[in-house]
């Protein structure tokens, strides 16, 4: 279409929720329509994972900034896309692989392609003059993903040090989207109360992704408070959980074992206390229970943990091929799914499209480092998938999440929450 033709291409520097740099490219096409895009980075990152391209030192913005990924975006990808369709994704995207020529993306950078590839799909929406998720839709929205929230989030906080990411609740039993996203802030409301009492009276802090920050090292003492949460406000049999382990964030490479509750611990170890805690609570997913490159152990899980859906997030880098070496294995149920992880728009629904042929999970999710144009939103609901992982509620790129479900549920009132089921 003539009026879908790339006329101009523009990167500029920007910051995302974690004040990191970020390349935010804009395309605009002949008929004048605008799309904007940016690449979000995780904090939790996995080793086949599209290159972020950074500054050499001394870079800016705390040796974050990206003004060389500007550079690479207005000086070498402009001049060469400039004319293209930028409806045409799978041309756009196959160029830009074939004009970086490694990998992972490491002569043009994963952040500077996927920016290019995920604003030619915004363009192509915008002259249409209709939402993101419903160009990729190609029509009517059917089913609406879950909204995913994080109650706590991990890490070190002084004395604490807690090992796993995200400990999440899935609204699973909500009539509709409205009730879905109340929930999930009463509830977190909820267990920051319990939080203050438990510290007699000092109020949660805010966590390294936006939760509370966690009251000891252990899991399942979170999961409890969540619980409690649940039970006082009537939404026990409403509500199910997930969790994030984030495995490869606490491994040690030279010994092969996880830094966990204050020891180190065997895989077997750590597979055991999963396991224990999934017996314990109604889990939809386990994420990355081990590190991302061990598929063999991830196998092993599998076998042994059966109350709960295992996940591959770090595992599997939204890569079609590490997908189907897992699958090959028995190593995961599914994946979490991250388009700039594997950096182009084209490549993350090819993956997509294996894992729905053969009937695994797909989950997409925000990253840590997120913006509030993130079209993983907007994936989720194009896509027919049960659940989208949309952070803690609170911070305006995680609320933005919550505020796109209830748009499409408002304008698409015919549309039902997607069902899940558990194994209990």
């Amino acid at each position: 279409m003539s009026n879908t033709i790339i006329k101009s291409v523009h990167a500029r520097h920007l910051i995302d929720c974690k004040l990191r740099g970020l390349v935010e490219v804009d395309i605009i096409t002949d008929s004048g329509s605008l799309g904007r895009a940016a690449a979000p980075t995780g904090t939790s990152v996995g080793s086949g994972e599209a290159f972020v391209m950074r500054d050499d030192p001394p870079a800016r913005f705390l040796g974050t900034s990206v003004f060389k990924a500007v550079d690479i975006v207005n000086n070498i990808i402009a001049p060469a896309i400039i004319g293209m369709d930028a409806s045409d994704q799978i041309s756009i995207d196959n160029f830009l692989l074939e004009l970086d020529g490694t990998p992972l993306k490491t002569k043009l950078g994963g952040n500077c392609i996927y920016s290019v590839s995920v604003a030619c799909a915004a363009a192509s929406a915008s002259v249409q003059n209709i939402p993101l998720y419903q160009y990729w839709a190609q029509g009517q929205i059917e089913t609406l993903p879950l909204p995913v929230c994080n109650m706590f989030n991990g890490g070190k906080y002084g004395n604490i040090n807690m090992a796993f990411q995200e400990f999440g609740v899935i609204p699973y039993k909500a009539g509709d989207m409205q009730e879905a996203v109340e929930i999930l802030i009463t509830m977190f409301n909820e267990v920051g109360k319990l939080v203050q009492k438990k510290q007699n009276g000092v109020a949660p802090y805010i966590a390294n992704y936006f939760g509370h920050v966690p009251i000891s090292d252990d899991p399942i003492e979170h999961f409890e408070i969540i619980s409690e949460a649940a039970a006082n406000l009537g939404y026990t049999d409403k509500i199910c959980y997930s969790t994030d382990c984030a495995a490869g964030e606490f491994y040690n490479k030279n010994n092969m074992t996880y830094s966990f509750k204050g020891k180190e611990v065997t895989t077997e170890e750590l597979i055991d206390y999963v396991k224990r805690m999934t017996e314990l609570f109604p889990f939809y997913n386990v994420e990355d229970i081990l590190e991302d490159n061990d598929f063999n152990g991830f196998a092993g899980a599998a076998k042994t943990i059966k109350r709960t859906h295992l996940i591959g997030d770090d595992l599997i880098c939204t890569d079609v091929s590490r997908l189907k070496k897992a699958l090959d294995l028995g190593a995961c149920e599914g994946l979490i799914f991250k388009p700039n992880q594997i950096g182009t728009i084209s490549q993350s629904f090819d993956t997509f499209n294996y894992a729905k042929e053969k009937d695994l999970i797909v989950i997409p999710s925000v990253r840590a480092g997120g913006t509030l144009e993130d079209p993983v939103k907007d994936m989720a609901i194009a896509l027919d998938v049960s659940v989208l992982k949309c952070g803690a509620p609170r911070s305006g790129e995680r609320v933005s999440c919550l505020q796109t479900l209830l748009r499409a549920s408002d304008l698409f009132p015919n549309a039902k929450l997607h069902e899940i089921k558990l194994k209990l």
